[in-house]
């Protein structure tokens, strides 16, 4: 399992050979604004507010660190 740092920089992707259908989360770069256990939240901005509450799996996606 990855160590996220908080306020750090990502690119969340999924994880190849995983269905995303149902998953409302949005790919792409993002900052790590919570971090509990093995769970993470990032701040999707104002149009997908509910989303910024939401907190995800880190063992569902792939992340590449940028910053």
């Amino acid at each position: 399992m990855i160590k996220l740092k908080k306020d750090s920089s990502y690119d969340i992707q999924g994880i190849k050979n995983e269905s995303y259908h149902d998953c409302k989360f949005i790919f792409g770069p993002h900052v790590i604004t919570a971090i509990d256990g093995q769970y993470f939240q990032t701040e999707f901005g104002v149009s997908n507010s509910d989303l910024n509450k939401e907190w995800w799996d880190i063992e569902e996606f792939k992340f590449t660190f940028i910053k």
